[in-house]
């Protein structure tokens, strides 16, 4: 989706910073992520990635065994946005996911329309339901007076990351430095965040990773097919476009939510537990759907003794079939093993705390929960 924008005359002059004591034109291009995973980064005039870091949990998780030092922003980008589809911080089976960008260069005036049109480009190559907002729109980035100083968004950034990283010093201390002085100490406080994160942390992030990657791969899998078949087309965004702009810290929280859930639900079936999530009545709504029938209705319950009632009714050339199945079910190394007598018409799975089924044809189903036992 390429987009125009016109350049003005003020646009186009080069920032001028003098929020930290001297006045001096320092070059620049800086691009900040939230996803809920936060990422920053540095890049040369070039627009290769020379300094990023991981700023909570969630990046950490999904930039394990990651390096972006060196890349083309295009490229970082397009790898970000997939590892977030496959971890499933961008939620496939929703359209509200957010990416808020904020990004500034002094040499390019436009810098932030055209990491923009990167991202959305990337969603909708791959017919993810993903609204991109800018950080300024929801207040992620403001124009502040901080003890009586001006800062632009840029260095408001500036100086909530130094005062992150530089927590034990005075905070007058940020006003004493020069531009590039406090630039550099972000630079190198993301060099140092980095390597922290790589000697420390990064082989147990890595774990997490690779157990939420394994519980979505099927379905990922089969999304990917949807699209290469042109089943399915990314989702008209308005909708969660203007839920997030009104809203957006409570959506915010609904993910962050959506997020401790799924850590939760990963934890639970590593143990072979998923009592809560095995409990009660579901009811399938097609996901991807080439049917040479027409699928009437598939509702499953599950009953705490281990054992499942399902039924389901299909149409094709006028004749309706239905079919009405008590069996039993395990759950083996995170695995749904269901009983069924014969060739079962979809073959289950767990994926992303949802109960899924998919047939041969590629056909799948997610199942919903429409009561409780």
């Amino acid at each position: 989706m390429k987009r125009l924008f016109v350049m003005t005359l003020g646009t186009i002059l080069l920032i001028l910073l003098s929020a930290c004591g001297n006045d001096e034109i320092v070059e620049y291009q800086y691009v900040s992520l939230v996803m809920n995973p936060k990422i920053d980064m540095f890049l040369d005039q070039e627009g290769s990635i020379t300094h990023y870091a991981p700023l909570n949990e969630d990046a950490e998780i999904l930039l394990a065994d990651i390096d972006l030092q060196g890349l083309a922003l295009e490229n970082a980008l397009g790898l970000i946005i997939d590892t977030a589809v496959e971890t499933g911080y961008i939620d496939i089976l929703t359209d509200e996911n957010v990416i808020a960008l904020f990004a500034e260069s002094t040499a390019n005036p436009g810098y932030q329309e055209e990491v923009k049109e990167i991202l959305e480009d990337h969603l909708s190559a791959i017919e993810v339901g993903c609204v991109v907002i800018d950080q300024q729109s929801v207040r992620l980035a403001e124009l502040r007076t901080i003890e009586g100083n001006q800062l632009s968004r840029f260095m408001g950034k500036m100086y909530d990351l130094y005062s992150d990283f530089n927590s034990t010093q005075i905070e007058n201390d940020f006003f004493d430095q020069s531009t590039s002085d406090v630039i550099k100490f972000v630079q190198n406080a993301f060099d140092e965040t980095l390597l922290d994160f790589q000697q420390l942390r990064e082989a147990s992030m890595l774990t997490i990773k690779n157990a939420y990657i394994d519980d979505l791969a099927l379905l990922i899998d089969y999304f990917r097919q949807g699209v290469a078949a042109g089943v399915i087309s990314q989702p008209d965004l308005t909708s969660a476009l203007a839920l997030f702009l009104n809203q957006y810290v409570t959506e915010i929280n609904k993910i962050n939510q959506r997020n401790q859930d799924r850590a939760t639900y990963i934890q639970n079936k590593s143990q072979n537990d998923l009592s809560e999530l095995l409990d009660g009545q579901f009811e399938a709504s097609v996901f991807i759907g080439n049917f040479p029938y027409t699928l009437n209705y598939y509702r499953i319950t599950f009953y705490e003794t281990g054992t499942y009632a399902e039924s389901w009714s299909i149409t094709a050339d006028g004749q309706t079939q239905t079919s009405d199945y008590i069996g039993s079910y395990q759950v083996v190394d995170g695995e749904l093993n269901m009983s069924y007598p014969g060739n079962p018409l979809f073959n289950m799975f767990i994926s992303k705390g949802k109960i899924c089924g998919y047939d041969q044809d590629g056909n799948l189903l997610v199942f919903h929960e429409v009561s409780t036992t």
